[in-house]
């Protein structure tokens, strides 16, 4: 494993201002409180720009990694939105699996600015659960994130949910839909249609709704904006 983490090491050493006790403080993932919550740090800024993974990010400041999981940037099934002033915007993602001592699903939101600055933003996971493998889709000043796979305890194969975040103030809120919901989608691909009404999502995974069991997605499915409703269009 220590090979691993040395050919992940992007940087030789940590900014100045960066101390291990500084580091230690802000290690950690953590939940938002407010909708949302600027949590913006100097350890997680660094962590964005150089990908360090969290055994990497110990050694480089001398650290002794006792306590998991520690705050990652490297993630899978996080989506990435360019914004029309030029920014780019991430949404969640899971770093490593559950076999993965440092495995955790993020609810966050990251935002790259053209300046180069960085912010980021905490929510309660009443407001936006560990969102992974998700779809996101920029509809005039609004994200509409559909799906995820999340922590299996909290896998609904009753239905998939889907959230706005509005991109004026980065406030999220759930869209209370209708209609044939997919069970549980998630790694599929989102498209708007051309007059910007609804949005078809098509391949990916699902669960299956008896066993509760990830399934192929073999079918085609649309949800409205105007009526938050979803429909079934193929199988």
């Amino acid at each position: 494993m220590k090979n691993i983490w040395s050919r992940r090491q992007r940087s030789a050493k940590a900014p100045s201002h960066i101390t291990a006790e500084y580091f230690l403080e802000w290690h950690k993932p953590r939940r938002g409180n407010a909708n949302p919550q600027v949590m913006t740090n100097d350890v997680w800024t660094w962590l964005i720009e150089t990908g360090e993974w969290p055994f990497s990010a110990h050694e480089i400041l001398g650290i002794e990694k006792q306590e998991s999981p520690s705050w990652c940037f490297d993630r899978f099934g996080q989506s990435k939105t360019h914004l029309p002033d030029g920014s780019s915007l991430f949404i969640g993602g899971e770093h490593e699996d559950s076999y993965d001592e440092d495995f955790y699903i993020y609810n966050d939101v990251v935002i790259k600015r053209q300046d180069g600055s960085i912010e980021v933003l905490g929510y309660p996971i009443e407001v936006l659960p560990p969102t992974d493998f998700h779809s996101a889709t920029l509809v005039g000043d609004k994200i509409f994130i559909i799906g995820r796979l999340g922590y299996e305890y909290q896998r609904k194969s009753e239905r998939t949910d889907t959230y706005i975040l509005d991109t004026k103030d980065f406030s999220i809120e759930r869209l209370k839909s209708d209609g044939v919901t997919p069970p549980g989608l998630h790694k599929h691909v989102a498209k708007l249609s051309d007059d910007q009404h609804a949005i078809t999502c098509e391949q990916g995974l699902v669960l299956d709704p008896v066993s509760g069991h990830v399934v192929e997605n073999t079918t085609s499915w649309c949800l409205s904006l105007a009526s938050a409703r979803w429909e079934q269009l193929s199988d």
